[in-house]
């Protein structure tokens, strides 16, 4: 019997151990598969990561509006997705345009949620920097390389797909450099831009492909774009941002085939064809530089990807250059105005996370009325749909206005000055009144008579709104600050004494008003590329100060704006204004 029991107890304890080793095989396996974080070595392989956890958390994203955000808010709180993590504590550090990937902290350790893919992967950054930048590769897939900020204002690259880090602190704001922009535009190549020079860049290996500083032709801001895919690309550089949209077109050899006077929504991209559009005219450039015309508009409004809108005999028109198929959209009366900011294709996952479930993906073109039509609505937007089919969707809010631009002239000697806009169609309430452009005689020290003899101190008007911002950086001001900010950001943009006491005494009421706020200064290069300002003579300086206030509830941690001090030097031009929220 003894015995009997002793084999007994001895099965019963190997089921057991047998038991026991199969629940942690299966607990292993599941935990595989719940935590499979993988990381990218040195030498571009994919590792899976040894520290095998539970996820036992979730880090929310949230959106408004169309934008994810940085953390919750008062306006910023509906969940868009969560993404498992292993701390409490973790947060978004940034995303792509397309909200299909974003950079996350999870403990000290940076990693990237592919939300297609309901994935993550891990990276050999860490949670030490100042800010983070995505860029996506060509065909959207992953993540090519990470742009990020040290906390001494340091830039670097971290490329992906090779585990490198490159740049770092190579090219620095200082001396006479006001800023420092680095932007991955393909697969292959950097663009670096500083004040007014332009890099190009190897994104694989640190080595410097093309410089601006060889063109004594260039001025200006410059930035670097490319169209194109697999190697093959057209690049344009813009020669001067924001005093003209002068560009120069390279081919693939960096080879200059092309410098015209070209507006940023006169050029777009499809199927490794450039398409610009110059006087009316709609040009084509291939991979290899070669530039055929395709055809003449009489009025043409700007570009779709290989579509043009244009407007003839008072109808609002799309035609598609690969096919030359035209679909009619509509009447477009003298008074509207296309708006190409928000023009554009899009998909249907972003629609669904601008909250436009009642919209179809396809092509969007947006025209906003001068004022509201007989049934209150302030402009309209038109869908043309991938089966060819146009829908229309009414717009039923007050798109807003640009409270109070005032522009000043300085020129050295009396002067007489002519003044317009590149879109004239954009101003609403004018004084004196705006007839096509302004003409004044204009004194050093800031008078300015109209043709009649009659004395302005400025010039003002109201503009329809058209950029608003995201305030992913800025400022966080409370209303007891509010003229201690004001004046100190004022005179580190480079507001004269009386410049900076009307600014002040008109948005003072505002921000104290809202008790605590988000401010975010839009300065010359923006304007200009919002409305271009066309003054004759040239000014040697100019100066366009817009500033964006957004009432919150909470206070909000913000990444701080960096500003620049304005030269002011021979004639110059102030402009200052802004937008409420």
């Amino acid at each position: 019997m003894e015995e009997e029991k002793k084999e007994e107890k001895k099965g019963g304890k190997g089921f057991a151990i047998f038991m026991i080793l199969l629940m942690l095989g299966v607990l292993g396996f599941a935990g595989y598969y719940i935590y499979d974080m993988t990381y990218t070595d040195n030498n571009g392989e994919d590792q899976i990561d040894d520290d095998v956890e539970e996820l036992l958390y979730k880090l929310d994203v949230y959106k408004q509006d169309g934008s994810l955000c940085l953390e919750k808010t008062e306006y910023c709180k509906d969940i868009a997705f969560s993404i498992p993590t292993k701390n409490e504590t973790s947060k978004v550090l940034g995303f792509d345009n397309e909200f299909l990937f974003v950079l996350y902290s999870d403990g000290d350790e940076v990693k990237i949620y592919n939300k297609n893919l309901n994935e993550s992967q891990g990276t050999i950054l860490k949670d030490e920097y100042k800010s983070y930048k995505l860029f996506v590769n060509e065909d959207k897939d992953n993540i090519a390389g990470i742009v990020y900020t040290t906390n001494d204002d340091k830039k670097g690259y971290f490329n992906l797909l090779t585990g490198k880090k490159l740049y770092e602190g190579k090219y620095e704001t200082t001396g006479e450099y006001s800023y420092i922009e680095i932007i991955q535009i393909n697969d292959n190549y950097l663009n670096v831009s500083i004040t007014n020079k332009a890099y190009l860049l190897s994104s694989k290996e640190e080595k410097e492909v093309f410089s601006s500083e060889n063109d004594k032709d260039l001025l200006g801001a410059l930035v670097f774009s490319s169209y194109g895919t697999n190697g093959k690309y057209i690049f344009t550089l813009d020669s001067c941002a924001g005093d003209c949209f002068t560009y120069k077109i390279y081919n693939n050899d960096l080879k200059e085939i092309y410098s015209k006077n070209i507006n940023e929504q006169y050029i777009s991209s499809k199927d490794n064809l450039v398409y610009f559009i110059e006087d009316n005219k709609v040009n084509k450039i291939d991979m290899d530089g070669n530039v055929t015309e395709y055809k003449t508009f009489g009025d043409v409004k700007g570009l779709i990807e290989d579509n043009v809108v244009y407007v003839e005999s008072d109808k609002i028109k799309i035609e598609n250059i690969s096919t030359g198929s035209v679909k009619e959209l509509g009447l477009f009366e003298a008074t509207d105005y296309y708006d190409y900011y928000t023009s554009g294709y899009y998909t249907r996952y972003k629609l669904d996370l601008m909250g436009e479930t009642n919209k179809t993906e396809g092509l969007y073109v947006v025209i906003n009325y001068s004022k509201q039509d007989t049934n209150g609505n302030y402009g309209i937007e038109y869908c043309l749909t991938e089966s060819g089919e146009v829908k229309s969707f009414p717009i039923t809010q007050e798109v807003g206005g640009r409270a109070k631009p005032v522009l000043y002239l300085y020129p050295e000697e009396t002067t007489n000055v002519k003044i317009s806009f590149e879109h004239p169609e954009y101003l609403t309430t004018t004084y004196p009144k705006f007839n096509k452009s302004w003409e004044v005689e204009a004194h050093s020290n800031g008078d300015l008579y109209d043709k009649s003899g009659k004395y302005y101190y400025g010039l003002y008007w109201d503009e329809v709104r058209y950029n608003e911002v995201d305030f992913r950086e800025g400022f966080y001001v409370e209303d007891k600050d509010a003229i201690k900010f004001l004046e100190e950001k004022l005179d580190i943009i480079g507001l004269s004494d009386r410049e900076r006491n009307e600014f002040i005494m008109y948005w003072l009421p505002i921000l104290e008003s809202n008790k605590k706020n988000l401010v975010y200064f839009e300065l010359t290069n923006e304007r200009e590329l919002g409305n271009k300002l066309i003054i004759e003579p040239k000014p040697d300086s100019i100066l366009r100060v817009s500033i964006h206030i957004k009432k919150v509830n909470n206070k909000v941690n913000i990444r701080e704006q960096k500003l620049s001090k304005f030269d002011r030097f021979g004639f110059s031009v102030i402009e200052w204004g802004g937008m409420t929220y």
